[in-house]
């Protein structure tokens, strides 16, 4: 492997190692967040949409990503990783349903950060045939795709939860959006959600992250869960004292930014493709970036820098795909 150098010429030692042609993505994305990390910050490795062992002849590009974020990691502090759901592709039994997400969700939890993860549509087998039995239960999705995860408060259902970070006045929020094997935020989501999620301490501000989007214009056509006007019914109220800093979700498999009803983002899918349903059908201004096996646009996450002296979020991709800035 050749030598990556920082924003100042220093040549970059890790004992990880990572593909060649990663060298001079990894040096401008060090560079980029090394820069935003000169104010307070809280800092996380976004991935979303891996669908891992898909057949495409990339299944386990997954690694590959974590590769990138372990030698990311040494370079740069990181708070934890957020993944935003469908890290299977949900066509198998549930017996390989359940071995494909475990070796995903291991994989992840060996890197020395914590791990929050949220529940996509394809992570609960509900496409594998009508037998409800294929189906897998909450707890196996509880276990499959977010436990153990550290530092956290959870609902009765343990799949809706929140960490607190207080020295900068943040909540991060984790709210299922799939509930029921449909597109849907149940009414005890909605409830714990208005009740307990939002019941903040003083001058806090909210970030909540969920597979699909509670807004509609936000969300690929038909895919907006029920109960998402009760949602962002109780960010509003909350918005009336407190900051909604932002939504961040996966599912579209595209990237775009929104500043209305709050700031937010759906960032690209993991998974290796250059195609996914209709464009026609993606929400206005969406972006599918260019895909190419073997140099570094193969790769596709999404590192989140939140300054709350700026009021700025900053979505650095490394790989294929732009970098944002949302202000809130």
């Amino acid at each position: 492997m050749s030598s990556i150098f920082d924003i100042n010429g220093n040549e970059l030692v890790s004992s990880v190692k990572i593909k060649p042609y990663f060298n001079d993505e990894m040096s401008d994305t060090i560079a980029k967040v090394r820069e935003l990390q000169t104010e307070p910050n809280l800092t996380f490795f976004y991935i979303t949409d891996i669908h891992s062992y898909f057949v495409s002849g990339a299944e386990e590009l997954y690694k590959t990503s974590i590769e990138n974020m372990r030698y990311l990691l040494t370079e740069i502090p990181c708070d934890g990783i957020v993944n935003l759901g469908d890290s299977i592709e949900g066509y198998s039994t549930s017996a390989l349903a359940k071995k494909y997400g475990n070796l995903v969700s291991n994989e992840f939890r060996k890197i020395d950060l914590p791990y929050y993860a949220t529940i996509g549509n394809h992570d609960d087998n509900r496409y594998h045939s009508s037998n409800t039995t294929q189906r897998l239960t909450v707890a196996e999705r509880y276990q499959l795709c977010i436990n153990p995860t550290r530092d956290v408060v959870f609902d009765t259902t343990g799949l809706n939860y929140y960490v607190d970070f207080p020295e900068y006045k943040i909540r991060m929020i984790f709210l299922n959006s799939v509930s029921d094997y449909t597109y849907k935020y149940t009414d005890e989501t909605c409830t714990w959600f208005s009740t307990i999620a939002l019941d903040t301490p003083s001058e806090y501000g909210v970030i909540i992250n969920t597979h699909a989007a509670p807004s509609g214009t936000w969300n690929y056509n038909s895919t907006t869960p029920a109960n998402s006007a009760t949602i962002l019914s109780s960010l509003s109220t909350y918005a009336e004292s407190k900051d909604v800093i932002s939504i961040l979700c996966g599912h579209n498999h595209v990237d775009d930014v929104f500043s209305s009803p709050y700031p937010g983002a759906t960032l690209c899918c993991a998974k290796f493709e250059n195609e996914n349903g209709d464009p026609a059908k993606w929400p206005a201004g969406s972006v599918k970036p260019e895909r190419t096996l073997g140099n570094y646009t193969e790769d596709c996450w999404t590192v989140v820098v939140i300054r709350p002296n700026s009021r700025k979020i900053n979505l650095v991709r490394f790989g294929a795909g732009s970098d944002y800035e949302l202000s809130y």
